[in-house]
């Protein structure tokens, strides 16, 4: 595992609401933003939404909650994946529930192509201070990264590769990623297609699918679903690189 480089965190730290900035704040190291928000930013992409993944359902409650009174008009919306709180035109937050981590490791291994393998949070950092004869110790809060060693170099090629994650998902959720990427200009290699479309096929139940293409068809048709396709952009206010101490402090960062 690596990091992302000074200029790619401080690119993502100051594409991150205030209020989400808030909730790291209050739940480190168990609120995770992973995936497709850090790949775009990294990419000079528009994000269509925030994935917070945490490690309890209860903070995901606690979460919701924190967002819907911050937000003015916000809605939410609950499915069996997330919770999604749509308060346009701010960013789409979408609380993932369906699967909780209690490590930016384990969520990064759960991802289905490595140019989504990537994870920010917050860390607290024990720190001394000596301040004449006396010491203090403290805990400072500071942003944190994790990718796979392949995030850079697949998504500097836009290559999609599939890591064949070990999970409980929706089967064609992958190979629906996969027309959506191609549409954004990502190239997909074989090997790699075929591994999306093995998944699919592994799930099929030949006594419901039997020899006709047809009624296969309707089977795969039916498997082949996507969530929560938003398309609505945040407004964000622009920080200069050697203001960004100034802009953390000031949400006590």
């Amino acid at each position: 595992m690596n990091q992302l480089t000074k200029r790619d965190l401080f690119k993502v730290k100051v594409n991150i609401p205030w209020d989400i900035v808030g909730i790291m704040k209050k739940y480190p190291l168990e609120v995770f933003i992973g995936g497709g928000f850090i790949r775009s930013i990294v990419a000079g992409e528009k994000s269509s939404d925030i994935d917070l993944f945490v490690s309890t359902s209860i903070i995901a409650e606690e979460i919701s909650e924190i967002l819907m009174s911050k937000r003015a008009g916000a809605r939410k919306h609950v499915s069996k994946n997330a919770i999604t709180i749509l308060s346009p035109p701010r960013t789409p937050i979408q609380i993932i529930t369906r699967w909780m981590f209690s490590t930016p490791e384990a969520m990064i291994n759960s991802f289905d192509f490595t140019i989504s393998q990537a994870a920010v949070w917050m860390e607290v950092i024990p720190s001394i201070e000596t301040n004449g004869e006396s010491t203090d110790a403290k805990e400072v809060k500071s942003i944190a990264s994790l990718i796979s060693q392949d995030f850079y170099p697949d998504l500097a090629a836009k290559r999609l590769v599939y890591t064949h994650p070990n999970r409980i998902e929706d089967v064609g959720g992958s190979l629906m990623r996969v027309i959506k990427f191609l549409k954004r200009g990502y190239n997909i290699q074989v090997h790699a297609l075929a591994g999306t479309i093995a998944r699919i096929i592994s799930s099929l139940d030949s006594r419901k699918c039997g020899d006709d293409e047809m009624q296969q068809a309707t089977v795969l048709a039916g498997i082949l679903r996507e969530v929560d396709p938003l398309l609505i952009i945040d407004g964000q206010d622009f920080v200069k690189e050697e203001d960004i101490d100034t802009y953390y402090n000031e949400v006590g960062v």
